[in-house]
């Protein structure tokens, strides 16, 4: 399922809220064309939020300390607004609402749900945007489907952007699909989509799944095929790599596509190229860069039943932006519990910072931090 573990399923119940549509048919509180050069993110943690909702950010000054001022609130739902996801021309975005998923329109900033879970036994997750705004993917998770331990049958949704055509992409079963991601080329004749995914049979226990991998779809066509497969803890191309404390796999919960030619696990920060190229990684430079700072430690102990470390977590990227932003957990120097924050870093891992925002200390993501498999406040970029 979305959320495969109990720990997580829990976070997944809360989140679920009590279905209100109240969003639905509204407008976004900030014009909509106001929020280009800044970072989207959810977050319960801001005085006045009701739950999860929707914030925007300015894109940090690095050269004065990431610090941007106050998070400035998109929604007022009653329930929960989380994972943003948005275009990469930045003319839409998409969030996960309590009852499904919601799209924003651009200019308008006018709120729709185009997927309605209400009285059903899914849970929608996760939304990716195309790049021509003019299609949705997401996660949807069926647990009245149980496949073994703590997952359900989890498989990718599609939809046009108005909410019509929705239908299952490629599903499989006892297979956890997870993080999709549009091909990024400005092209309506393009058509591919790819995701992670794993055999839910190969999971083995403080090791995590030995079958994986990345699935490349043509939407159109209907067919498609493993862009990078996995078997046995083995990663192909993974051992030319630097070394960690853990081995590098192409599979996540995150996973964004920021140019035509590769494909970026967040979690591992493993690049994969689409053309058949070299893996390639900036995990060890992020470490080292964030490692100068004097904010705490990252926690990159693997945990969670060997899937991944809490730090990264998910990425954003945007044409011509020389800057990454991720989220990820931090242990403070002080030695209290892993706080969950915003970042940014230059595309090759280093000058590392820690985004600083007025009202909003610590704990992005307040119910997760202790517990980590993946992010509901997934920051994204909206490009200029």
């Amino acid at each position: 399922m979305r959320a495969p573990f109990a720990g997580i399923l829990g976070i997944a119940t809360i989140l679920a809220g009590c279905g209100s549509s109240s969003l639905d048919g509204a407008s976004i509180l900030l014009p909509y064309n106001g929020l280009r050069g800044g970072i989207v993110f959810a977050t319960n943690a801001v005085p006045g939020s009701g739950g999860y909702d929707l914030f925007w950010i300015p894109f940090p000054n690095v050269q004065a300390g990431a610090n941007v001022g106050l998070a400035l609130q998109l929604t007022e739902g009653i329930d929960n607004e989380t994972q943003p996801g948005v275009a990469i021309t930045g003319n839409g975005m998409a969030f996960a609402g309590p009852d499904g998923i919601y799209v924003i329109t651009s200019p308008e900033g006018r709120m729709r749900r185009i997927s309605n879970t209400s009285g059903t036994t899914y849970s929608d997750s996760l939304p990716a945007v195309s790049a021509n705004a003019d299609r949705v993917a997401w996660v949807r998770t069926d647990t009245s489907k149980p496949l073994g331990g703590d997952f359900a049958e989890t498989y990718i949704m599609i939809a046009n952007f108005d909410g019509t055509a929705v239908h299952e992409v490629h599903p499989k079963s006892g297979v956890v699909q997870d993080a999709p991601a549009f091909d990024p080329r400005v092209d309506p004749r393009v058509t591919r989509l790819a995701w992670t995914e794993f055999t839910v049979s190969s999971i083995v226990q403080s090791a995590g799944p030995a079958e994986y991998g990345i699935w490349l779809h043509d939407y159109t066509t209907n067919t498609g095929d493993y862009l990078c497969h996995g078997q046995g803890f083995a990663t192909p191309g993974a051992d030319q790599l630097p070394a960690r404390g853990f081995p590098y796999r192409c599979f996540g919960q995150h996973m964004v596509w920021p140019n035509s030619d590769t494909i970026v696990l967040s979690q591992d920060m493993l690049e994969v190229s689409v053309n058949g190229g070299a893996l390639n990684t900036v995990y060890n430079e992020l470490l080292t860069s964030f490692g100068r700072q004097s904010d705490g430690a990252p926690v990159t102990a693997v945990g969670n039943a060997g899937f991944f470390p809490a730090f990264p977590l998910s990425s954003s990227y945007a044409p011509g932006f020389p800057f990454m932003v991720f989220d990820g957990v931090i242990r403070q120097i002080d030695g209290n519990e892993g706080t969950h924050n915003l970042f940014v870093a230059a595309l090759d891992g280093n000058n590392v910072s820690r985004i600083h925002i007025d009202n909003l200390k610590n704990d992005v993501d307040t119910v997760t931090t202790h517990n980590y498999l993946f992010s509901v406040a997934t920051p994204r970029i909206v490009p200029p």
